[in-house]
């Protein structure tokens, strides 16, 4: 009897908490409470539970480019049997009352306030720290630093075994920034291009610590050299006359943010890939 009572509970206050209507709200009696301002008290154990009616989430921290925070002011009970705390939706906040006040971001859908406060008239007291990371979490989900363009030198498809082919980058070697603003509060979020790992399709892997150095056509190749290459010692076509290296370019970023309130730091790495096919054929060499 005390799960059914205790299950019941929890529907009642998950259905209140979320439904969005400020009219019907059911209790864990089965009963529905009309009209935004009745309540119902039940009881488990001896630990009460007060269900009031669900209010719309109110919105809340203006943003600039998305949707505001939304917002409830809640009640907050506890059932013993289960020991997890029931929420239920304030439908008439009183000024100077403590409830626990939840923020949903309703781009990310992350919960990112949920902490007991004093109401006050106005919008919620979001602070401004909660605010930077809720932008930042906006601009690190728009943040998409482009797939890399791969060059090399001899163009694809005229590789010969035992002449380096030039690898290189033909994007601009940058960083790429997003910035969203939440309440007032911006943070940006920059990936910055650290370097290239090339799986030469082969067995060999070259780590390069920036773009490589384009080859330029224009110019003679002892006037020009590069540390980003890759000697290949076997032909492509040993099994197959139309056979081919798959060659693959992963840059990795680092990953940091900002945000006006002087907070910020690292947020690790992301990658980003290419791949290309290459010929590598042997040169024969004519006896006369």
């Amino acid at each position: 009897m005390r799960r059914l009572m205790a299950a019941g509970l929890i529907l009642a206050t998950i259905s209140a908490s979320w439904s969005g209507s400020s009219a019907r709200a059911q209790t864990a009696s089965g009963a529905v409470t009309e009209g935004g301002k009745a309540t119902t008290e039940v009881s488990d154990g001896g630990a009460q539970v007060q269900v009031l009616p669900a209010a719309p989430a109110a919105p809340a921290a203006p943003v600039s480019g998305g949707p505001a925070l939304h917002c409830t002011y809640n009640v907050v009970g506890v059932v013993p049997v289960f020991d997890f705390e029931l929420v239920a939706a304030a439908a008439n906040p009183t000024v100077g009352n403590t409830y626990r006040l939840r923020c949903i971001d309703p781009v990310t859908g992350a919960l990112v306030v949920d902490e007991d406060v004093v109401y006050t008239a106005g919008l919620p007291p979001i602070p401004p720290a909660v605010l930077a990371q809720t932008a930042r979490q906006r601009a690190e989900a728009q943040l998409d630093p482009p797939e890399p363009a791969l060059g090399v030198n001899p163009p694809a498809g005229r590789q010969l075994v035992g002449v380096p082919t030039w690898l290189w980058i033909e994007d601009p070697w940058q960083p790429v920034s997003a910035t969203a603003t939440v309440g007032g509060v911006s943070s940006t979020v920059t990936a910055s291009p650290r370097d290239v790992r090339w799986d030469l399709g082969d067995g060999t892997t070259v780590v390069c610590d920036g773009p490589g150095a384009a080859y330029d056509l224009g110019r003679r190749p002892g006037e020009q050299s590069s540390d980003c290459t890759h000697t290949y010692i076997d032909r492509s076509t040993v099994n197959d006359p139309d056979g081919t290296y798959t060659v693959t370019a992963t840059v990795t970023f680092d990953v940091s943010w900002t945000a006006t309130t002087g907070q910020g730091g690292d947020l690790g790495t992301i990658t980003r890939s290419s791949a290309t096919a290459l010929t590598v054929r042997e040169a024969q060499a004519l006896i006369n």
